[in-house]
């Protein structure tokens, strides 16, 4: 046969194939995934093609049934605030484990409502890409058949989200237990028909409201529930699932204006609440990004953060903001940042962040010129070789460097990178703490093949070729780490009856031997399924270890500590777990259905089980020895707590578990408060609790224990503030009140009633001769009684109106900010209204910080201690303000500070060294020694202008010990310059676990240094030149 006689066919078979293999792996042309959305029986509904759909379907945003009209949101694949992890509507294999079962729909469920079901468990392939859930919508009879991964062994999760119904948790099931019918049951509540609505000054159009999101939050953070809207058309959004009766705040998020919020939206079981939130214009900061010879970087992150949250940033974790931007040819523009105190966050790739406080920020400013510098740091390089000297090329490498959080010590991992095709590796933007560097790779003869199926996860236990290297100086750039095949501890496994284990999970523990040795070097661990109960661990390197062993069924084994080389033939003794059985019974006598029984056993180890509709639990794998075990219901009060001994491989039976009838706290707002929905409401006492008020202004605690109770007001947005920072205006307002309840009892408090000795206080508020605008003007009791603080802005005259609870001796706080507060003590006399007006002085010391060289120094913190001007009580002499407080200010691009209304006296300024409690910014003025100035105001308008050189920074060392030459760790290092100053003002240095110490930013100069614990030692002299090491 001719070869043109194949040809045709040739392309025949070959389009056949095609067309299998189109059918069979549901391929879409163009290479699109074809995604398929399947209602309850696994049957396909739609097809989804077109790219637009793709995209949703990916941000799960597809249209599952259209007849419905019902858009399919990603809302519904979350639950209780915590994301589903990748979910996704489409078909699952075949090799899937399914549930089936029925979602049982609570009384009063709109006819209009659509179920959700959704599983999760592992991926569905081991690429890190791939979903973990699967979603389905139920049938009109709440049946549903929705899949877990073939790859999940042992239990997963399963919830409903709905319109209108909602689950508070998933319910956990193990899937050995899916051949029975799995019943879920929510709880109905309401939605929300959302309206975003622009900013006033900005006209409604096409695309005016483009990446506008919605979103309900219960709750504050760190315990809040958050559910996000799905969109409807151009600005309006839907929200389902909305406990009943609870307040919640409605948020709206634009990438172009400050975000909308509406407090204290609560709605009904069934119902919709329609709902407006309009936008802020917000301020747009924008400017430039440079390196320290002003370079401008392209690619830096910038995004803003309020002063709340800063104060919330947990050190060392990058920050997720909601928008940010990069830079382009070093230039950024920030748009809708909302008004208040923000501080300007900026990132970039071999670089320190950076943080750059923007002030109070007014709505509709436009702050164009806004100069941010960043510090490349320091960097340690090196390269990773194989013991026969050759390259380990892509050896992972990690670097820790000691930092100081809160006066600790503290090991910060600043990355983990690969080394390169010549071994080398380099950490940049670093600061100046020691580092250790640790390097890790498999050998190459046990690495996959190319092609290989070796999958990842048993690739992982290979043992590792491991290196480290400690105390590395920054600024090193010739390691060199040799790779050792590690050490192997052995031994063997049974349980307390003398029979070996054989399935267990054997796992070491690098025993810190510094600041970080345990956070640097990785955990070597390894499953082992033996018929003797022996195993061998590899990989271990040399260093002190804790070995421990775990296996189901088994208590915990004891902690061995061990050191390599030198340790084999360990043996652990397993202690078979029991079992605790019982019933929970309501105050009634009945079976309390869905309660919760916590046992605590072990090392403070704690199982949780559900009772069944009976009321009936069973609780497993409790080691012997103590149990000590409890229920608690919604409505009810807690049960008793029982504690007994268990023995091993026990069974407890009998257990009787009695609900108490719970006390209620109903807390109301007085009718004459502004504001009162969406108020946070606090519960402290037996049982701690956190409710907004609805829109009556009131919470209702139910399910309470007995006991003495502190209801208050807590600190919410700015209430008459001018931002989210203005953190002394929501203090000053929260409201306080005890009650004490009784089983069963219920209490009702109301918060924020007026006094009955009330006085009005008003006012002017000026600097020099003219009036000013927006002061704010905190009062609070001389005795200290904080819950009678109350705050006040002024008006755009200066005029402010307060209500104190009582006459008497008052404590005045009156500025232009909250960081610039000047203190006046008043004598309050009884009255209708009451006459103090301020006179801020006019005071000022300003100048710029300057680092070696003359560079100005951007960002750094500038102190103002002391002050001594008298104050004198009521009548003429009025208004003069108390000593001075203390202030701080940040120097600005130009490295300016300014300190303002200051009256005649004595000040303290301080600048450089080590920056208090500081974590990003301490890294970099350390390099900068400390700087204390005596300063005198001398009348009461007086400006001086001050400027502050900074040397090069000093180090002191040494050792602290006591009398018999033992170390002494944690005590703290005092040093006292020649005027008498501590050169610390928060004596934040204290010695380590070895009683060594390092006192960094120190200045040229002679000093008093002692060290001070239950003792102080004796004092010692030290002479330091700039830039200086001396060492005690």
């Amino acid at each position: 046969m001719k070869k043109r006689t194949l040809e045709f066919p040739l392309a025949t078979l070959l389009l056949a194939v095609m067309g299998i293999w189109y059918v069979t792996t549901g391929r879409a042309p163009e290479g699109r995934d074809r995604v398929v959305v399947v209602q309850a029986g696994g049957e396909q509904v739609d097809g989804v093609d077109s790219e637009a759909d793709l995209a949703a379907v990916k941000g799960g945003e597809a249209e599952p049934v259209a007849e419905r009209g019902q858009a399919a949101p990603q809302a519904a694949l979350e639950v209780g605030g915590v994301r589903a992890g990748r979910a996704g509507w489409w078909r699952a294999p075949k090799n899937s484990t399914w549930a089936v079962g029925r979602v049982e729909r609570p009384e009063g469920t709109p006819a209009d409502e659509t179920l959700w079901v959704t599983a999760q468990g592992s991926r569905f392939s081991e690429h890190q890409d791939s979903r973990d859930t699967h979603t389905v919508i139920a049938e009109p009879d709440g049946s549903f058949r929705v899949a877990f991964s073939g790859r999940t062994h042992s239990k997963g999760r399963l919830w409903v989200r709905g319109r209108y119904c909602y689950m508070d948790e998933p319910l956990w099931v193990h899937l050995e237990d899916l051949k029975e019918e799995v019943v879920l049951k929510p709880k109905l509540g309401g939605r929300l028909l959302v309206k975003v609505l622009p900013p006033r000054v900005v006209a409604f159009g096409d695309g005016v409201l483009d990446g506008v999101s919605v979103e309900a939050v219960r709750g504050r953070f760190p315990t809040q529930t958050k559910l996000k809207g799905w969109a409807r058309e151009e600005g309006e959004f839907e929200i389902g699932g909305l406990a009943s009766g609870v307040a919640h705040r409605v948020l709206g998020h634009s990438e172009f204006y400050a975000d909308g919020e509406v407090h204290g939206i609560s709605v009904e079981a069934g119902d919709t609440l329609n709902v407006d939130v309009p936008l802020a214009l917000g301020a747009t900061v924008a400017g430039t990004v440079s390196d320290s010879d002003g370079t401008l970087l392209e690619g830096a992150r910038v995004y803003h953060i309020s002063a709340d949250q800063a104060g919330q940033r947990i050190p060392f974790l990058k920050a997720n903001p909601e928008f940010e931007r990069l830079t382009h040819a070093g230039r950024f523009e920030l748009t809708g940042v909302p008004p208040g105190e923000r501080i300007l966050v900026v990132e970039a790739d071999g670089f320190l962040e950076a943080n750059h406080e923007l002030g109070n920020l007014r709505d509709g400013e436009r702050r164009l010129a806004v100069d941010v510098r960043l510090d490349a740091g320091r960097s340690v390089g090196g390269v990773i070789l194989w013991p026969d000297g050759s390259p380990a090329v892509g050896a992972d490498v990690r670097l820790a460097q000691k930092s100081e959080m809160m006066g600790m010590e503290v090991g910060r991992i600043m990355g983990e990178i690969q080394a390169g095709p010549d071994g080398s590796f380099k950490f940049p933007a670093l600061g100046d703490g020691t580092c250790e560097v640790t390097a890790s790779s498999l050998h190459p003869d046990d690495r996959p093949k190319s092609g290989s199926k070796l999958s990842k996860l048993k690739a992982r236990r290979i043992p590792r070729w491991m290196a480290r290297v400690e105390d590395v100086a920054p600024g090193s750039h010739q390691l060199a780490l040799t790779l050792t095949s590690g050490n192997v501890i052995s031994g063997k496994v049974a349980d307390d009856a003398g029979e070996p284990i054989k399935a267990f999970r054997v796992t070491a523990t690098p025993e810190a031997s510094g600041f970080m040795s345990a956070g640097s070097m990785k955990p070597v661990r390894e499953k082992f399924k033996v018929e003797d109960g022996e195993f061998a661990l590899q990989g271990v390197q040399v260093g002190r270890w804790e070995v421990r062993v775990t296996a189901t069924g088994y208590g915990d084994s004891d902690r061995q500590k061990v050191s390599i080389p030198g340790t084999n033939n360990l043996r652990f003794v397993l202690a078979r777990t029991g079992v605790v059985t019982g019933i929970v019974r309501a105050p009634d006598g009945s079976g309390a259905a869905d309660a919760r029984v916590m046992a605590m056993h072990g090392e403070n180890k704690t199982i949780g089980v559900d009772t069944d509709g009976e009321g009936k639990f069973i609780a497993g794998n409790l080691e012997p020895g103590w149990v000590e075990i409890s229920a608690s219901a919604e409505g009810y009060s807690g049960s008793e707590t029982q504690r007994f001994q268990i023995t091993s491989a026990a069974k407890r039976e009998g257990i009787v578990l009695a609900l108490k009838p719970g006390a209620v706290i109903v807390a109301e707002l007085h009718r004459d408060m502004e504001d009162r929905a969406g108020r946070q409401i606090s519960l402290s006492g037996p049982t701690r609790r956190r409710l907004e008020t609805n829109s009556a202004g009131s919470v209702r605690f139910d399910g309470l224990d007995a006991g003495q109770y502190t209801v208050s007001l807590a600190p919410t947005g700015a209430r008459g503030g001018r931002g989210r920072g203005d953190w002394v205006m929501r203090m000053a307002n929260s409201k306080k009140a005890d009650v004490e309840v009784r089983e069963g009892e219920e209490a009702f408090v109301v918060l924020g009633a007026p006094s009955a000795t009330a006085v009005k206080v008003s006012g002017t508020v000026t600097r020099g001769e003219e009036a000013l605008a927006s002061a704010l003007v905190v009062a609070a009791p001389e005795n200290g009684d904080d819950d009678l603080t109350s705050a006040v802005r002024a008006d755009d005259q200066g005029h402010y109106e307060l209500v104190l609870d009582h006459p008497g001796d008052w404590r005045f706080q009156v500025g232009s900010s909250q960081r610039e507060l000047v203190v006046f003590s008043e004598v309050v006399p009884g009255g209708d209204n009451v006459v103090i007006n301020f006179s801020l002085p006019e005071g000022r010391i300003e100048g710029r910080v300057t680092g070696p060289g003359g560079r100005p120094e951007e960002g750094l913190r500038v102190t103002l201690t002391g002050g001594t001007a008298p104050s004198t009580g009521p009548g003429e002499g009025r208004g003069r303000p108390s000593p001075f407080a203390g202030r701080s200010s940040t120097t600005n691009s130009d490295g300016e500070y300014s300190f303002k209304d200051l009256a005649p006296g004595d000040y303290l300024i301080r600048a450089g060294g080590a920056s208090g409690w500081g974590l990003g910014q301490a890294q970099q003025s350390v390099k900068l020694g400390r700087v204390l100035i005596d300063v005198k105001v001398d009348y009461a308008d007086q400006v001086q202008r001050i400027d502050l050189p900074l040397p090069a920074a000093g180090e002191i060392t040494g050792t602290v010990q006591d009398s018999q030459g033992g170390a002494v760790s944690g005590a703290r290092i005092q040093v006292i310059d020649e005027a008498g100053h501590n050169l610390s003002n928060f004596g934040n240095v204290r010695s380590g676990t070895d009683g060594s110490f390092s006192y960094k930013g120190v200045g040229p100069g002679t000093y008093s240094v002692h060290a001070e614990g239950d003792t102080s030692s004796p004092v010692k002299q030290i002479k330091m030149y700039e830039g200086g090491q001396e060492s005690l």
